[in-house]
Order: structure tokens, then sequence, then C-alpha cells
């Protein structure tokens, strides 16, 4: 995970290293939004025309109780009153929060079909993974905002010599090709 500082590559991988390990029918990361909703930013295995836009709140469903209490939370058999719309039916489900500290970022989940499908021991990989997931995302924000840093002046918000320069040698290397 610390292999890239690219947020979106870094969502891939967690959901890579969770197929692999847990073999869910289906997994999904959550992220929080500016408006405080836990937005879906990755997924597989669910229909793509149905989580369209998926914004949950925070205390709502089993997402949102994830990230409202901030402790994981593991079912292994079927229960409607953690049904979702736009997840298809499992009987196994568990979801995790990705914090940095106090800090959530998001909620990390996987599903079967089958019931007991995940134990006690699926749980707590599922929740390093996202501790883990948590510091890459955190670092990758950090190294994003310090290099936008580095080329905006703070009093006026204008591109820096340091910037134009950067740009200049870039595109005249471009322009040569």
């Amino acid at each position: 995970l610390n292999s890239t500082l690219n947020v979106s590559e870094i969502y891939g991988l967690v959901l890579n290293i969770v197929s692999l390990d847990l073999t869910p029918d289906v997994s999904a990361l959550f992220m929080i939004d500016s408006q405080n909703h836990l937005r879906l930013q990755v997924h597989r295995g669910l229909d793509d025309s149905k989580v369209k836009d998926v914004a949950v709140k925070l205390g709502r469903g089993l997402i949102g109780r994830v990230a409202d209490t901030q402790t994981p939370i593991s079912i292994s058999e079927s229960s409607r009153k953690w049904h979702l719309d736009y997840m298809p039916d499992l009987d196994s489900v568990m979801a995790v929060p990705v914090r940095v500290g106090e800090k959530l970022l998001g909620v990390l989940m996987v599903g079967k079909r089958a019931s007991h499908a995940y134990g006690y021991e699926n749980l707590r990989f599922l929740e390093a993974l996202g501790s883990q997931a948590a510091i890459s995302i955190q670092n990758a924000w950090l190294y994003r905002q310090t290099k936008e840093w580095a080329s905006l002046d703070a009093l006026t918000g204008i591109y820096n010599y340091r910037y134009f320069s950067e740009r200049l040698d870039s595109e005249w290397s471009r322009s040569l090709r």
C-alpha cells in the first residue's frame, strides 16, 4: 500500500488485497466527504448502475453505524436490519472503520453470500488492513497538499517562481520533441 502516493491506486490495492485474502462476493471502500457522508469510492461485486453516487449518512445502516461508532461489525447470518438497496443479499458481512488515530477517513466492508463465512481472525485481518490503508491514504493526501503548498504563494494563492520555472522546463522539453 505504501508503494504509491496516488489515492485512487491505494483504493484499488486495498480491494485487491481483500479479494486475495478473504475472497468476498462483495467488497467496498467508503470515504468521508466534505458533507460528512460516506461516499462509495471503489467496489467489487456491486451493480454499477445501483451504486452510482451512493452516499451513506453517519449512523444509518451498517456502514453508517460502523462510521458513527468507529467500531468493527461482523454479521454471520442474514439480517433484514442491515439490508441495503444497492447490496446483493449477503449472509456474512464485516465492516471496519478506516481511521488514523481518532480521525475517521472511511469504512471498509466485505461480504459473502454464505453464512458463517468469516471468523474472528478475518475481522482482525480486515481491521489491520483498514488501519494500514488509512495511513497510506493520509500520506497520499499530505503529499498532494505539500506539493501544492510548494507551488503556491501562501499570501496570494498564485503560483510561485518555482512552479513557473519547473513548468517552463517541462514545456521547453516537450517543444523540442
